[in-house]
């Protein structure tokens, strides 16, 4: 398989298995820093550090959203990279048990937050003594390639507000505790805002991916002393496409460069090739990995189409990312895992890291003919149809088959659904059956179902399931066992799925969001070769 990763650092893991904790105190040990001397930037640069008086601070060593890290406290601030603001909630104590993404520290916030900006929306203020033009005009950056909107703040609880100051500074993604400041020094520099705001997206820096040794030369003879720590490698910085040295979230090569004793200023990071040469970081306008990565992490759409894997916008089909060629043949259905999504290709069960498109083989288990994967129930696990059984996958890709009481086989199953506590199937047969999770024993529900082309629910927590049987859109209640014509028209159906509410059908070469009621909102064309689809869940947000 021939996956074409895509060029995705920086997610400062703003999904479900990224969280972290807060600090039982505030930084309330740190003396004033103290001014010290400005490095020379070069000619015409402008990175994060223009404008800016540098002071020192004291280094210590935390935990950012689970992940052990360096940072700098000056003036009772935590930076992270130099620009990255840790708030007391994404900080934690640096003796906890282990480097793990789960972990918990006592007293500790909540589990699995969700780091996005609800509805793509971002309310905003800004402060007094800033350019109010340089600001709109970055925000108008963002907007003219992203689903991401800026509105200007009423009454909302979580927003951003500029403020000046003297640093350029950014929480990482939507803190959820209300308002949260970006820092401008620059303020004149629609670049540098524009950098910030990626943070507030959810960004994270070009030069912290764990391969950048690979495409840049790091002289640390040349940074500032103290400054060191702002360039180490961190892990889960994804990014395993090509180097992005058009990123907007890239460092200048002389960004914290240090005036050696006879006046020289030399960078810091270089090109690693044969002129180790220097760069001006980017700051006019996006380049097309930012938008692909803010698109891949804003994505809970995704989507087979030919050969193609490939994450869309819930804001509209026209918001794509592609996450890898090869999976031409993949099962009708993918499974959402937080922050991996599953599928079913050439007889094996593949996990798929949906903002690189990494993918790893899970399991040694024979998946040929298998119609699809389910969504996890509370557990974790997954369910399958393949050969005569109906199978339990758990999160580790380990398996077990459900027994079937009395005997015979599930072979021949049309659509398969995991919803509220239940294993939802359609046979050969026409009839739905609710199945039990544990004993594998099931009731025969309603028929009628000849030709079904999907099966999904919109809610975890519902009670109706959506199926489209020939060109007709019917919904299932699942507890009384009716059923409720709703549209026709869906011509050539071959996958759908529904999250928050909507559906999502590709029918006839279009990709058609509806209501619970089956009313369109959006269709986009297209969409012609789509044999797989799935969805994942967004607290807060597609619940």
């Amino acid at each position: 398989m021939n996956i074409n990763h895509l060029p995705n650092w920086a997610i400062g893991l703003l999904l479900a298995i990224s969280f972290l904790t807060s600090c039982k105190k505030d930084f309330d040990d740190t003396a004033p820093g103290q001014q010290v001397a400005v490095a020379k930037l070069d000619t015409g640069s402008h990175g994060i550090l223009e404008g800016i008086v540098l002071k020192k601070g004291i280094v210590k060593e935390g935990r950012f959203r689970g992940k052990a890290v360096t940072y700098e406290e000056i003036d009772g601030k935590a930076f992270f990279q130099g620009d990255i603001l840790l708030t007391a909630e994404d900080l934690a104590p640096a003796d906890t048990s282990k480097d793990d993404k789960n972990a918990r520290v006592k007293g500790a916030g909540t589990g699995n937050k969700d780091y996005r900006w609800l509805d793509f929306k971002i309310p905003y203020e800004i402060g007094p003594g800033l350019n109010n033009t340089a600001i709109t005009s970055a925000i108008a950056g963002w907007e003219s390639r992203t689903p991401i909107r800026f509105v200007v703040r009423t009454n909302e609880v979580d927003y951003i507000r500029f403020e000046a100051s003297t640093s350029n500074s950014s929480p990482v993604g939507r803190q959820g505790n209300g308002k949260q400041i970006i820092e401008l020094a620059s303020i004149n520099s629609v670049g540098i805002i524009m950098h910030e705001i990626g943070h507030a997206i959810g960004l994270r820096h070009e030069q912290t991916r764990p391969d950048r040794n690979q495409f840049i030369v790091y002289n640390p003879q040349n940074v500032q002393p103290g400054k060191e720590h702002n360039f180490k490698i961190y892990d889960d910085t994804f990014g395993l496409g090509p180097f992005d040295f058009n990123s907007i979230m890239l460092y200048s090569s002389f960004d914290f460069a240090k005036t050696h004793p006879d006046g020289s200023v030399k960078p810091v990071l270089t090109r690693k090739d044969a002129t180790n040469s220097t760069w001006t970081a980017q700051r006019t306008q996006l380049s097309d990995g930012d938008v692909a990565t803010v698109l891949s992490l804003y994505s809970n759409i995704y989507v087979v189409q030919n050969n193609n894997l490939y994450s869309v916008s819930p804001e509209g089909g026209q918001y794509w990312t592609n996450l890898g060629a090869g999976w031409a043949g993949a099962s009708k259905t993918i499974a959402e895992d937080d922050r991996y999504i599953w599928l079913i290709y050439k007889g094996k069960l593949w996990r798929t890291d949906r903002f690189s498109g990494n993918y790893q083989k899970m399991g040694n288990g024979d998946w040929t003919g298998a119609v699809g994967i389910t969504g996890k129930d509370p557990q974790g696990n997954m369910y399958a149809q393949a050969g005569d059984h109906l199978w339990k996958i758990f999160p580790n890709g380990n398996f077990t088959h459900l027994p079937i009481p009395g005997g015979g086989t599930w072979k021949g199953t049309q659509a398969l659904y995991y919803l509220n506590g239940s294993l939802w199937v359609i046979w050969k047969n026409g009839h739905i059956f609710k199945v039990n999770t544990t004993t594998g024993s099931y009731k025969e529900m309603v028929g009628g179902w000849g030709d079904v082309k999907g099966m999904t629910g919109v809610r975890r927590s519902a009670t109706n399931l959506y199926i489209i049987n020939g060109s007709d859109l019917y919904k299932f209640d699942t507890n009384t066992g009716q059923r409720t014509f709703l549209k026709t028209g869906y011509f050539n159906t071959t996958a759908m799925t529904g999250v928050g509410g909507r559906l999502y059908i590709a029918s006839d070469g279009w990709l058609h969001k509806t209501d619970e009621n089956g009313n369109k909102i959006w269709a986009e064309r297209g969409y012609s070769g789509v044999t797989s689809m799935g969805a994942t869940h967004f607290s807060g947000l597609f619940d």
